[in-house]
């Protein structure tokens, strides 16, 4: 059975040193992206349409850069605690056949924005079981706007091996519904984007209260024998 664990985001120093080793040690690959309320098709098992996020310590400073094929997107960024400021940001772009739509919202709309500095959100988790460790990287921007990266490839999955679970409705105000085929939810928990756990339930029936939160956007992690998923909401 699979179990979220948060890595503790230590806090940079006055300077803006980003003090998170696992940003720097991992090669991020991207699995799910979403903006302006639509979920963008991630090509999978396709070396062509390699889509992935560096950051590197330089004797210049930090590095972020993040690609699809052939079209770049780079900057300089700034640390502190859980966020980081694009500096100098800077994009190539060869024109594209396939995937147009994900390449102009990912690397222009959400990372270059006109070319102007902009600050991101960024947690990341370990998922674990008995047989292996998986890093992940959450990056928001400051509408909502989620990249979710692993440290793996994206791959296709067979449809019987997904954990089949939706939530609704989304935005939600006070009660949060879940629909799962398969083995009952065990367990589910609320991580805010600062990496917080608000909420936590177990063995509960189809529907949680989640009146007792602020307005803002959210995960929900949802565990049960069949594995795990992490989702978005908007709480209104």
């Amino acid at each position: 059975m699979k179990r979220l664990l948060l890595l503790l985001i230590v806090s940079a120093n006055l300077q803006g040193l980003a003090q998170e080793p696992l940003l720097f040690q991992t090669d991020w690959y991207l699995h799910s992206f979403t903006y302006d309320g639509v979920e963008y098709d991630i090509p999978a098992n396709d070396p062509f349409y390699s889509q992935q996020l560096f950051f590197n310590d330089t004797n210049d400073g930090y590095q972020l850069s993040t690609y699809i094929t052939i079209e770049t997107f780079s900057a300089s960024p700034t640390f502190e605690a859980d966020t980081f400021t694009t500096v100098m940001p800077t994009i190539t772009l060869f024109g594209c056949e396939d995937y147009c739509d994900l390449e102009q919202a990912y690397l222009y709309d959400f990372f270059f924005r006109e070319g102007d500095p902009y600050t991101f959100t960024y947690t990341t988790f370990i998922i674990t079981d008995e047989f292996d460790e998986v890093f992940e990287l959450y990056i928001t921007d400051q509408d909502g706007n989620l990249a979710v990266y692993r440290d793996t490839p994206l791959l296709s999955v067979p449809k019987q091996e997904e954990l089949r679970v939706s939530i609704y409705p989304n935005p939600v105000k006070d009660q949060l519904f879940f629909k799962k085929a398969g083995n009952p939810i065990q367990s589910v928990s609320i991580v805010n984007l600062n990496g917080q756990k608000v909420l936590e339930f177990q063995n509960l029936p189809e529907t949680i209260d989640i009146s007792s939160l602020s307005s803002g956007v959210y995960f929900v992690e949802i565990t049960s024998e069949d594995g795990s998923s992490v989702q978005k909401f908007i709480k209104n």
